[in-house]
């Protein structure tokens, strides 16, 4: 289901369209890698879940070597990484138990314009996570009350 249609009704891949276009337009952080350099870099993590998102998505993220694939979905999308939008009404607290909850740890994020600060937080699973562990904690937060929703971090690789 979670490949199809959110818990709420919206077709996926129509809030998959709208978040990337809202997230193409982001900013990146340091210290993260140029596309295509080989130099190595950790990743950004912020301590803690902030109340709002942050506004920044790290180059890494968009590396080949971030991106899977999954059968029945057309396009890659990044490794163990979950887009995840709260409800209005979300504390800080209730975000934090919602991240805690799965393992995740915010790496980025895209604040949305009129939103009052309000916005998409990219958090990332542990690097052992794999792609059914992704499905299923998108399921634990989709079920969750102080979440919009989450889905996986799609990158469209096809005309």
């Amino acid at each position: 289901m979670v490949h199809t249609a959110s818990s709420r009704g919206r077709s996926t891949w129509a809030i998959i369209g709208t978040v990337m276009a809202v997230l193409a337009t982001a900013h990146c952080v340091a210290p993260s890698p140029v596309v295509g350099s080989s130099a190595v870099s950790r990743p950004v993590v912020l301590a803690g879940v902030p109340a709002i998102p942050p506004d920044s998505v790290p180059a890494w993220l968009y590396a080949d070597s971030s991106l899977t694939t999954e059968p029945g979905i057309a396009d890659k999308f990044m490794r163990g990484v979950i887009m995840i939008r709260f409800q209005v009404t979300a504390s800080q607290r209730d975000r934090q138990a919602a991240i805690t909850a799965v393992h995740g740890v915010v790496v980025g994020g895209r604040r949305l314009s009129g939103q009052s600060g309000d916005g998409i937080y990219l958090i990332r699973l542990p690097s052992t996570s794999t792609n059914a562990e992704l499905f299923a904690a998108i399921g634990v937060l989709n079920r969750m009350p102080q979440v919009r929703y989450a889905l996986v971090n799609s990158v469209r690789t096809g005309g």
